[in-house]
C-alpha cells in the first residue's frame, strides 16, 4: 500500500514525464505537499519497490508508470450521442 505522500510523488513524477520536464528532489518538492524529508523517505521508498529510478534526474520505471497512470483520476463518462443524418448503405455489386 502507497502512502498518500508516495502517491502525490508518482503523479508528480509522471506529470513530468508527460511533458518531458526533468525531475529533481527540489522541483517535486513544489509539486507535492508535505515536508521534504517525507518526499525523500517516499522517494526513497519508491525507489525500494523498483517503481522509480534515481540517476542524475528522478525517472519512472516503467512499472511506476503503470502505478501513476492508474493513480490518475477517471475521466467523466462522456454521453452517448445521437448519430446526425440517414444511416450509410453498402452497395455490393457484383463482379
Amino acid at each position: 500500500m502507497l502512502s498518500q505522500t508516495e502517491k502525490e510523488a508518482l503523479r508528480a513524477l509522471f506529470r513530468c514525464a508527460r511533458y518531458r520536464r526533468l525531475a529533481d528532489e527540489a522541483s517535486l518538492s513544489l509539486r507535492v505537499p508535505g515536508s521534504s524529508r517525507e518526499l525523500g523517505d517516499a522517494l526513497r521508498s519508491l525507489e525500494a519497490r523498483g517503481l522509480v529510478v534515481s540517476s542524475p534526474s528522478l525517472r519512472l520505471t516503467m512499472d511506476g508508470l503503470a502505478v501513476a497512470a492508474a493513480l490518475l483520476p477517471k475521466a467523466a463518462a462522456r454521453p452517448q450521442t445521437k448519430r446526425r443524418g440517414a444511416p450509410v448503405l453498402r452497395v455490393v455489386r457484383a463482379a
